[in-house]
């Protein structure tokens, strides 16, 4: 008999061939299960079965092989009896996997149920909104046709829901361009939100394109929510702020009288230089909102004379020193008046600032150049046009040529060249309403 080619000369061959064998049969167990461990990790049972199968007939070949019939004779009987054992164990793998299969169906089919039930859950509470919630929900075909028209809000528009289904957007709305104008542009494939009045009612509407994979329009979605209610809250209250406003402007003006009557020398210099100012700020750009600001810090641009003396206020004569010094206080006690009220501080830069120069000369604080506000360069122009232009009680009027020399003269010393330029260009286009 031919010695295998395992087995040393020396040693006792059955207890080697034992050991093979034995070594042979658990390495290939041990692959086996770690062919279900791997399979399992994937849920695969057919893989489990077939790696089941292959490693049983890897085994029963092992010990229906020459060599072992030869080393071991009584190892046949048991190879024999391999083919019964694996339809066995065969129908035991597959009573288990299919266990397995059903309680995953199973599961399945529970978490089938949740979703259903949590999905009718949202429709009902959705359908409840719908319902509910002064609200329009549509739905149009890409060519503008109803497809979906719910909601409450539709009893606003004498509409019940799904009257308007099959009709075109554009006969429903007719004449309508707030409606229709949002309607095209969803339909052009591009979003749309505006606020769209039909009939004595207001809607805030939103409407988004409905795009197939390609990005072809196939249709358009939107909502819209009766807001007739808040805009006419809004409009209510604009009405409540601009009476307000009235209110504080008929101040403001009624404090400007009470100036005008203490100085009748000036009576009318206010008023005018405030218009006038107003119209040379639109044209250097100064936006609305803070036009309304600059026109009140024009009209109060002298409230700080409260603080000065009759007799010093209307003196016929020259100033001397100490009297200068105290009309030089009287935007510092505008300032220190007119900081405490709130609507009005951002009106202060004219009444603090218009007495600064563009050298730096000026007073209180000594500013220049664009260190001082906007507003009090613009006001100074005209406010010294206005003065020269004018009888006072220590100066006579000047004539209009006069008074334009002054002011190119001084662009760049007093005034800030730049606004006197604009203000010359108003003067030579006769834009200025001096009445």
């Amino acid at each position: 008999m031919r010695r295998p080619c395992c087995v040393r000369p020396g040693i006792d061959r059955p207890f080697m061939s034992q050991i093979v064998l034995l070594a042979s049969i658990v390495i290939r167990l041990l692959a086996f299960g770690w062919s279900v461990v791997l399979v399992r990790r994937f849920r695969d049972w057919r893989l489990v079965l077939l790696s089941a199968v292959l490693a049983l007939m890897v085994v029963r070949h092992t010990l229906n092989s020459r060599w072992v019939r030869d080393e071991w004779p009584g190892i046949a009987d048991l190879a024999s009896a391999l083919p019964a054992i694996l339809v066995s164990l065969g129908l035991l793998i597959a009573v288990i996997l299919l266990g397995r299969m059903i309680d995953d169906y199973r599961a399945a089919l529970d978490r089938a149920s949740a979703s259903t039930s949590a999905l009718a859950e949202n429709r009902t509470r959705l359908q409840f909104v719908v319902d509910q919630a002064p609200v329009v929900l549509w739905a149009l075909d890409n060519a503008g046709v109803f497809t979906l028209s719910e909601g409450r809000g539709l009893e606003a528009l004498g509409l019940e829901p799904g009257e308007v289904v099959g009709r075109s957007v554009f006969e429903v709305y007719e004449g309508n361009t707030d409606v229709l104008n949002d309607a095209r542009k969803a339909l052009s494939g591009h979003r749309a939100r505006s606020l769209a009045r039909v009939g004595d009612r207001v809607f805030e509407s939103r409407q988004r394109p409905l795009l197939d994979p390609s990005g072809k329009v196939v249709g358009v979605l939107g909502v819209a929510a009766d807001v007739t209610a808040r805009e006419r809250a809004m409009s209510e209250l604009e009405e409540s702020n601009q009476a307000l406003t009235d209110a504080y402007d008929s101040t403001l003006e009624g404090w400007v009288g009470a100036l005008d009557l203490r100085d009748r020398e000036t009576e009318g210099h206010t008023r005018r230089v405030t218009r006038v100012t107003v119209e040379l700020a639109r044209r250097l750009g100064i936006p609305g909102e803070d036009l309304v600001h600059l026109r009140r810090g024009a009209l109060l641009h002298d409230i700080g004379k409260i603080g000065i003396p009759d007799s010093v206020l209307s003196k016929t004569g020259p100033l001397d020193e100490d009297e200068w010094e105290l009309m030089r206080q009287h935007p510092v006690w505008a300032h220190e008046m007119i900081s405490r009220v709130g609507f009005l501080q951002p009106a202060l830069d004219i009444m603090y600032c218009h007495h600064e120069r563009w050298d730096g000369r000026g007073y209180p604080r000594g500013l220049s150049g664009e260190s001082i506000p906007l507003s009090a360069r613009v006001f100074a122009v005209v406010d010294v046009w206005d003065a020269l232009r004018s009888d006072r009680p220590y100066s006579e009027s000047w004539d209009e040529d006069r008074v334009a020399d002054y002011l190119r003269e001084q662009a760049g010393g007093h005034f800030d060249p730049a606004v006197v330029e604009a203000f010359l260009n108003m003067l030579a286009e006769g834009s200025v309403q001096e009445a």
